[in-house]
């Protein structure tokens, strides 16, 4: 079985989550028909798209020996970052203004582990 480039797994889950957020968007709200609400939804598919997709290409396509030599490290950092993040979420009231710092936390630190899991693939134990 072949795999992809990491380009082509960048652009290709990138278009497909823009086709599926606009999709979504369009069916969810029956009013927002107008090429401004299909180029809004379509612009936040692909903001999506490359929030999710370019930390698997970055992981498949680079090997970087401070990554691979300080994985371990890395790897229980990230992971004190999605805690703070989640802690502070559940320590905050919903609504608060900090709730996007820790939201923003949460989804670095898991982007950053999905990283760390195609680095770690590569990784010799």
């Amino acid at each position: 079985m072949w795999s992809l480039k990491p380009f082509t797994t960048l652009l290709l889950g990138t278009l497909l989550a823009a086709i599926v957020v606009t999709g979504v968007g369009m069916i969810a709200l029956p009013n927002a028909r107008g090429l401004q609400d299909f180029a809004v939804f379509f612009g936040v598919g692909v903001l999506f798209g490359i929030f999710i997709f370019l930390p698997i290409t970055a992981g498949e396509s680079s090997r970087s020996r401070f990554v691979v030599r300080h994985f371990h490290k890395l790897e229980r950092w990230s992971a004190l970052a999605m805690a703070m993040g989640m802690g502070h979420m559940l320590l905050r009231a919903v609504g608060d203004g900090s709730s996007l710092v820790a939201f923003g936390l949460i989804m670095f630190g898991a982007a950053f582990r999905v990283y760390l899991s195609e680095v770690a693939k590569k990784v010799p134990s």
